[in-house]
C-alpha cells in the first residue's frame, strides 16, 4: 500500500465558480440530459421572477443551430450600474459570484423562484461561452463570459427607446462538463407549458430552427385550463373544482378534477417551480382531501354498514383517478437543494390543509351531485382494494391450520392437531358496569342522544364527542369510541338525582364524584355529590365579548368556551397546527356545534373574509333577519335611531352619503324602478299621492306672484322662439 502524505497542503480552497465546475451535479442534479436542460430552466426562471414581480410579459427561448440557447425577456433588465462593494457592474457580480442576486431582501422580488443567488452564475460557470445583452435606460449593453470568467468589459453596443427594456442571454454548454449537448424540444415544451398555465397572461415562445418547429404558450384560464389540459385525453366525471386563498403572505391556488382512470396525477408548484418530489404543500393537500371526503361520505351515509366494507377511505382510495394542480407562492420557500424538487416549509402544510378543508367542504355542500360522484369513485376503489386484500389473504392462508394469521383480536392455534385444540368464548372489554340504552349523553354538537341513538350513528360511521374530566381535574372533550350493546336481562338499579332525573344502570357501574373519586352505583348515598356538567350560552359583559356561544363550567372554578376545548383537542391530536391562525371557525357556521371536526383555525383576516363571503349563513339567515326586523319595530329602537339621526354631525354625514349615492346612475335607475313598482302596485298610495298633488297645485296657483312668474316665463319663451309660436298657431 502506497503511503500518501495528508497535510495542510492537501486542503484545497476552490475560489469563485471553480467549485461549481468541480461538482456540477450538486447544483444542477446531473451532467446528463437532466442537468443540461436545467441550465435553461435556471435562466428562464429568472425571467419568470420578473413576470411574478409584474415587469415581464414575454419570454423567447431559441435552440440555435450552433448548439447554443438564447433566452430573451422584456423585463427590467439586470442592473448594469457599479456594485458598491465589488466596484464592477452589478450584472458581472450576478454572473460571477455565487449567492449574488436581487432576491434576498424581498424589495425587488416579493415572490420568486430564485432564492440562493446561484442560478445564473452556475449557468455561466458551466458554459464554455456566454453572451449577455441588457436593454436599460435607452441603451443596449453587452458582455462576454467563458467558463465563469468575464472575457470583455460591459460595453454599450447600441441605442433603444427608454421603454424598451429586457435581458437576452446566449450560452453554449461546455462539452467538458456534459455527456450530451443535445436539447430535447419536448422536455422544454412540457416545462414552458406548465409555466404559462401557472402565470396566466405570460407569453412564452419556444423555437427550434433546426427542426423547423416553434410554439407559443399563452393561457388566460390559469389552473382551470391546466387541469383540463392534463385530462384532455381522459373521460372526466365533473367540471374542475377551483379555489384560491392568501394566508400570511402565502398565495395558495388549487384546481381538482377526477377522471375515470385508476391513476392519480398531482403536480405541486412553488413559485412556478415544479417540485417533482412534492413537499409540505402536497402533504397538506393530501391530508385535507382525505379528511374532507371521508367526513362527507360519513355524513351522507356512503360509508355505513359496509357499503365499501371499510370504516373509512384510505388516501389511495380517494386519490384514484384524481388530477390536481397545487400552486403556492411563498416569500421565503425552503427547498431541499438547488434543484428545488421538494418544499420543506413546515407551516405551509397547515395553511394548505386549512384552505382545502374549508373550500372543499363548502364546495361539496353547494355541489352535492359532484361530491357524490367523487365519493362513488372512492367507494369503487375501496371495494377493489378490500377484494384484492381478501384474495391475497386467501392465498396466504391455504388452510385453517396454516400460520397466515387471523384478523382483529383473534390469534391462530399454536397446535395443528384438531383433537388438542379448544375454542373459548369470553366476555370482552364491556365486562364492567353499563347504562340502560335510553340513558342520554350530552354531546359537544349541542344534542343529547341516548346510547341506542349513539350506536345507530356509530354504525353510520358518524363521529360523536362528549365532555370528560381529565387527569388534572379540568374539563375536556374526547371522541366516543365503540358504543355498543353489552348486556341483556341483567340486574339493574335506579339512581334518582336531586333534580328529579333518573338513571338506570347496573349495580357495579362507577360514577365520578365531585372530588374526582369513583363509587359504584350500589354504594351511592344521599350525601354523595356527582361530578356535574354545567352549561350556559354566553352573553356580552365583563370579559365576555361574544354572544350566543356555549360555555361549560370547569371544576377549576372557571367558565370556558366549548369551542376552545374542541380546539385544544385538535391541537393535541395533530389535526392542525397553532400557526394556522388564532381565530377558531365553526365550519358549518353553527356556533353551538362544537365537535372538533367542526372547528378550524384561521387568521383574523381570512376569518373575516370567509364570514363576509357567507353572510347568508350568518347575518343574512332567515331567523337572524326576522329577529332584526322585530327589534327594529320596537318603540325603543325607533326612538334611539331618531335621536341618533337628529345629531348635527350625523345629519350632515347621512346627507353627504345620500347625495353621493344618488350620483350613481345604477343606483338612481334602481330606485326609480323600485318606486315605479311600488306606485303601480299600491292603489291607496296612488290616491293619496293624487290628492296631495292636487292640494299643492291649488295652493301654488292661488298665489298671484306664482301666476305672474309663470306668465312671464311663457312670454319670454315665445319671444325667444318665434318658430314655436308659429307652429302652435298652425296646429291650432
Amino acid at each position: 500500500m502506497v503511503k500518501q502524505n495528508y497535510s495542510a497542503e492537501s486542503i484545497r480552497v476552490l475560489e469563485g465558480l471553480e467549485g461549481v465546475r468541480k461538482r456540477p451535479a450538486m447544483y444542477i442534479g446531473s451532467t446528463g440530459k437532466e442537468g443540461l436542460h436545467h441550465l435553461i430552466y435556471e435562466v428562464v426562471d429568472n425571467s419568470v421572477d420578473e413576470a411574478l414581480a409584474g415587469h415581464c410579459t414575454q419570454i423567447r427561448v431559441t435552440l440555435n443551430k450552433d448548439g447554443s440557447v438564447t433566452v430573451e425577456d422584456n423585463g427590467r433588465g439586470i442592473p448594469i450600474d457599479s456594485h458598491p462593494q465589488f466596484k464592477i457592474p452589478a450584472v458581472q457580480v450576478a454572473l460571477t459570484k455565487l449567492h449574488a442576486g436581487g432576491k434576498f431582501d424581498k424589495k425587488s422580488y416579493m415572490i420568486s423562484g430564485g432564492l440562493h443567488g446561484v442560478g445564473i452564475s452556475v449557468v455561466n460557470a458551466l458554459a464554455k461561452k456566454l453572451i449577455i445583452e441588457i436593454k436599460r435606460d435607452g441603451k443596449i449593453h453587452q458582455q462576454e463570459y467563458s467558463r465563469g470568467y468575464a472575457k470583455t468589459k460591459l460595453t454599450v453596443i447600441g441605442k433603444t427607446t427608454k421603454d424598451d427594456t429586457g435581458t437576452k442571454i446566449i450560452f453554449w454548454p461546455d462539452e467538458e462538463i456534459f455527456s450530451t449537448l443535445k436539447f430535447d424540444y419536448t422536455v422544454l415544451e412540457t416545462r414552458f407549458r406548465e409555466i404559462a398555465f401557472l402565470n396566466a397572461g405570460l407569453r412564452i415562445n419556444l423555437n427550434d430552427p433546426e427542426k423547423n418547429v416553434k410554439e407559443e404558450f399563452f393561457y388566460t384560464g390559469g389552473l382551470i385550463e391546466f387541469v383540463k389540459w392534463v385530462n384532455k385525453s381522459k373521460e372526466v366525471i365533473h367540471k374542475p373544482i377551483y379555489f384560491k386563498r392568501d394566508i400570511q403572505n402565502i398565495h395558495i391556488e388549487i384546481s381538482i378534477q377526477y377522471n375515470t382512470t385508476f391513476r392519480e396525477t398531482i403536480y405541486g408548484f412553488v413559485n412556478t417551480i415544479n417540485t417533482i418530489e412534492g413537499g409540505t404543500h402536497v402533504s397538506g393537500f393530501k391530508t385535507a382531501l382525505t379528511r374532507v371526503i371521508n367526513d362527507y361520505a360519513k355524513k351522507t351515509g356512503a360509508l355505513k354498514n359496509g357499503k365499501s366494507g371499510s370504516e373509512s377511505f384510505t388516501g389511495d382510495d380517494i386519490r384514484e383517478g384524481l388530477t390536481a394542480i397545487i400552486s403556492v407562492k411563498i416569500p421565503e420557500p425552503q427547498f431541499e437543494g438547488q434543484t428545488k424538487t421538494k418544499l420543506g416549509n413546515s407551516e405551509v402544510k397547515g395553511y394548505v390543509d386549512s384552505v382545502v378543508t374549508s373550500s372543499l367542504s363548502e364546495f361539496f355542500e353547494e355541489n352535492p351531485t359532484i361530491a357524490k360522484r367523487i365519493v362513488s369513485k372512492a367507494l369503487d376503489a375501496a371495494k377493489a382494494r378490500l377484494a384484492a386484500k381478501k384474495a391475497k389473504d386467501l392465498v396466504r392462508r391455504k388452510n385453517v391450520f396454516s400460520l397466515g394469521g387471523l384478523p382483529g383480536k383473534l390469534s391462530d392455534c399454536s397446535r395443528k392437531n384438531a383433537d388438542d385444540t379448544e375454542l373459548y368464548i369470553v366476555e370482552g372489554e364491556s365486562a364492567g358496569g353499563c347504562f340502560s340504552g335510553d340513558t342520554q349523553v350530552a354531546l359537544t354538537d349541542g344534542r343529547n342522544l341516548s346510547f341506542k341513538e349513539l350506536i345507530k350513528e356509530d354504525n353510520e360511521r358518524k363521529e360523536n364527542f362528549c365532555y370528560t374530566i381529565k387527569k388534572d381535574g379540568s374539563i375536556g372533550i374526547e371522541k366516543i369510541e365503540s358504543p355498543r350493546l353489552t348486556k341483556k336481562n341483567v340486574e339493574v338499579i335506579r339512581i334518582t338525582l336531586d333534580n328529579g332525573t333518573e338513571i338506570i344502570c347496573t349495580p357495579d357501574h362507577k360514577f365520578m364524584l365531585r372530588n374526582g373519586n369513583y363509587k359504584e352505583s350500589k354504594d351511592l348515598t344521599k350525601n354523595d355529590s356527582l361530578m356535574p356538567l354545567h352549561k350556559r350560552i354566553s352573553k356580552i359583559g365583563g370579559r365576555i365579548t361574544i354572544e350566543g356561544y356555549e360555555m361549560v363550567w370547569d371544576p377549576n372554578k372557571t367558565w370556558i368556551f366549548t369551542h376552545l376545548l374542541a380546539d385544544e383537542h385538535n391541537l393535541k391530536n395533530g389535526i392542525y397546527l397553532k400557526e394556522q391562525g388564532n381565530h377558531k371557525h365553526h365550519i358549518d357556521f353553527n356556533k353551538l356545534n362544537n365537535n372538533p371536526t367542526n372547528i378550524l383555525r384561521m387568521t383574523k383576516e381570512d376569518h373575516l373574509i370567509l364570514h363576509t363571503e357567507h353572510l347568508k349563513k350568518t347575518l343574512h339567515r332567515k331567523d337572524v333577519k326576522e329577529k332584526a326586523k322585530k327589534s327594529h319595530q320596537t318603540p325603543e329602537y325607533k326612538k334611539k335611531m331618531s335621536n341618533w339621526a337628529k345629531q348635527p354631525e350625523v345629519n350632515e354625514m347621512l346627507s353627504k352619503r345620500a347625495k353621493k349615492q344618488w350620483e350613481n346612475k345604477e343606483y338612481k335607475n334602481f330606485m326609480m324602478m323600485k318606486h315605479k313598482e311600488f306606485y303601480n302596485s299600491n292603489e291607496d298610495y296612488q290616491e293619496e299621492n293624487r290628492n296631495r298633488l292636487n292640494k299643492e297645485q291649488k295652493k301654488y296657483w292661488s298665489s298671484l306672484e306664482n301666476r305672474k312668474r309663470a306668465s312671464d316665463k311663457v312670454k319670454k319663451f315665445f319671444e325667444e322662439n318665434p318658430d314655436a309660436k308659429e307652429y302652435l298657431s298652425h296646429v291650432a
